[in-house]
């Protein structure tokens, strides 16, 4: 048994000697050495290491790459706020004109809708282009007083704020030569790319549309003076100001970083020279050359005024000069406006004073076209008092006796701006007093003077475009008597040429009522008609009857007015009043009323005032006694012809 135990330790040392095992230390005896040999191992691997010494080495790690960390941060923001406050610096020190010049592109409105109107203001709506060119801003700013880092850093910083947003206090545009504002323009912020290395072309602008609010100035001589005068020089020169004007990084509703990089300037003044091009249909700009009125950029194409239900309406149809470019597309809502007659012997005289409104109504909405814009018209009549009348007389007599008629042009949204104009006379001459006649006329003598009686025949034919139901209640005649037909219109033209020309009692003849006698007598054309021997004229209207005659209308309607009535008149014992050194002449003529187997023809030639009351007109005061409300067509000129018998003698 001891022999076997030998055998089992021998083999165990075996085993560690060949490694296969952990060495056992020997006890420690005196021969034991204190260092042991150089196989021998200093520290056990069986022993562990202490948790605290690791601990501490990865807090120390962590420590280092924290404060490296701030430390560059703080450099970096540093640098950052240092290189925003040059820019901000150099920013705020650059003229905004400079800036805008060279660093922002605008091109031409592409289209611009007219959103509503109101007295004054004006809504629209803009299309067009817009860019900015940060490589030119960043030139512009730094102005080659920086290095390749900061501009290279100003192009990094570019990239990283993408966009900006331009918010801008009401601009006020101010007239440099009358130092008078012309308007103020109120646009929301707008959001616009910035780009960086430009290509060519207009491939890089951003399309925009944004709303503008227009708010005219009331005074409407500042206005025109302003257009006129920069027409002459060719230029128009004004200076946009603004209260406040805030550039800021990012879009509008930014919450981060970018909202805090803002540029903001007070008082901000930009001066605009801008040379007018020359414009289709007007004449060429600058060199003295004068705006022209307004008269002549607009044409009437046609009129109507007709009565319908009781009330006259007013359509018309003209066309105007588009002047604007091409390219550029507009919708125009319904434009208000009030035509005025003028109520001074000054036809461009504008003022509030001297003019009476009239006639008010409404453009239908329409686009802009090329060359001209067509407009549609309607209008109905305001209500007219009783002194208006005369001017409203004058006016209408003016025109139907073939002469063009002044009026004045407004709207309610400029108030006090008023345009002379000029309603254009009718082509050819109208004829309202036709186939004029004396029937069943007699003579005879009441001692030395020689008296006429008999019945005026008239047919009274409205101009083309005009239909009216009204009632001829008087005429007031002046009438020139041949032996034979009428001369030509040229020999007698004096006579019958415009109101201008004819006696105060025709042009306002009601304002004589019932004193024909102290009216003075208006004077004989010189020279004398050839063949006149005699003037027949009332002292005073003559009471008449008036028959219509119904016409269909030109798109074969059938409307409440007519275009044509039979007119007559009784005269009855006037004054035939031989023209001076005509005796002989008129001596023959009643030769040939006694002798002639016919007769004798007999030519008329003169003037007749038409007092007539017009269905639908809304005049203040009408149907009261001696004529209020009556309309009068005054200087109306009329030539005929007719047989006079030996039974008028």
């Amino acid at each position: 048994m001891d022999r076997d135990a030998c055998d089992f330790d021998a083999q165990q040392q075996s085993a560690q000697r060949k490694g296969k095992g952990r060495a056992i230390a020997e006890d420690a005896s005196e021969t034991t050495p204190l260092l042991a040999t150089s196989t021998s191992s200093l520290v056990r691997d069986d022993i562990p290491v202490s948790g605290g010494s690791s601990r501490r080495r990865l807090y120390l790690l962590l420590s280092t790459v924290f404060f490296t960390t701030l430390c560059v941060c703080v450099i970096a923001l540093l640098v950052v706020i240092f290189l925003a406050y040059s820019y901000s610096s150099k920013v705020t020190n650059v003229a905004p004109e400079r800036l805008l010049d060279r660093a922002v592109t605008l091109t031409e409105p592409q289209r611009i809708d007219v959103l509503n109107t109101t007295e004054g203001t004006i809504w629209l709506q803009v299309e067009g282009a817009v860019g900015i060119d940060a490589d030119a801003a960043l030139d512009t700013v730094l102005d080659g007083s920086s290095g390749t880092l900061q501009r290279w850093l100003g192009r990094w910083a570019i990239r990283q704020v993408g966009t900006v947003t331009v918010n801008t206090s009401e601009i006020s545009v101010v007239s440099k030569a009358q130092h008078a504002e012309l308007c103020s323009v109120l646009v929301p912020s707008i959001q616009l790319p910035l780009t960086i290395d430009r290509p060519q072309g207009s491939s890089w602008l951003t399309n925009v549309s944004f709303p503008v609010r227009i708010s005219m100035t009331p005074n409407s001589t500042v206005l025109e003076e302003f257009v006129r005068t920069s027409w002459k020089d060719g230029y128009a020169n004004v200076e946009a100001s603004v209260a406040n004007v805030s550039v800021y990084a990012g879009s509008e509703d930014e919450s981060g970083w970018k909202r805090r990089l803002r540029v903001s300037r007070r008082e901000v003044q930009y001066p605009i020279h801008y040379r007018i091009p020359s414009l289709p249909g007007l004449p060429s700009p600058g060199k003295n050359t004068p705006f022209p009125d307004l008269q002549d950029l607009v044409t009437l194409d046609k009129f109507y005024v007709n009565t319908r239900h009781h009330n006259v309406a007013i359509t018309a149809n003209a066309t105007a000069v588009n002047p604007l470019p091409e390219s550029w597309h507009m919708n125009i809502p319904a434009i208000p406006f009030t035509v005025f007659l003028p109520n001074s012997s000054s036809v461009n005289s504008s003022n509030d004073s001297t003019v009476i409104p009239i006639v008010t109504g409404n453009s239908l909405p329409f686009s802009l076209t090329h060359p001209n814009i067509t407009l549609d018209l309607s209008a109905s009549i305001l209500q007219i008092t009783q002194d208006s009348m005369p001017v409203i007389s004058s006016f209408i007599s003016t025109y139907l006796s073939g002469h063009s008629a002044p009026f004045v042009a407004g709207s309610p949204l400029l108030p006090s701006l008023h345009v002379p104009m000029v309603f254009p006379a009718p082509h050819p001459k109208p004829q309202v007093l036709r186939d004029v006649s004396i029937r069943n006329m007699h003579i005879s003598l009441n001692g030395e003077v020689v008296l006429a009686s008999g019945t005026v025949y008239a047919r009274a034919v409205l101009p083309l475009g005009i239909r009216l139901s009204m009632d001829v209640e008087r005429i007031w005649p002046d009438v020139l008597v041949f032996d034979g037909k009428v001369p030509d219109e040229g020999e007698t033209r004096k006579y019958t040429e415009s109101p201008e020309d004819l006696p105060q009692t025709l042009q306002y003849a009601s304002a004589h009522k019932g004193k024909g006698s102290d009216i003075p007598r208006p004077p004989l054309p010189d020279p004398l008609p050839e063949n006149a021997f005699a003037r027949i004229r009332p002292g005073d209207w003559l009471p008449a009857d008036s028959i219509a005659l119904p016409i269909p209308s030109e798109d074969g309607s059938i409307d409440d007015g007519t275009s044509e009535y039979i007119v007559t008149a009784d005269i009855e014992n006037v004054p035939l009043e031989v023209l001076p050194g005509r005796q002989k002449l008129m001596s023959s003529f009643v030769a040939k009323v006694l002798f002639g187997p016919q007769g004798a023809l007999a030519g008329v030639q003169g003037t007749a005032a038409v007092a007539a009351l017009v269905d639908g007109l809304p005049v203040a005061g009408d149907g009261n006694e001696g004529g209020s409300g009556m309309v009068e067509l005054l200087g109306l000129p009329f030539t005929g012809s007719f047989r006079v018998g030996k039974k008028a003698l």
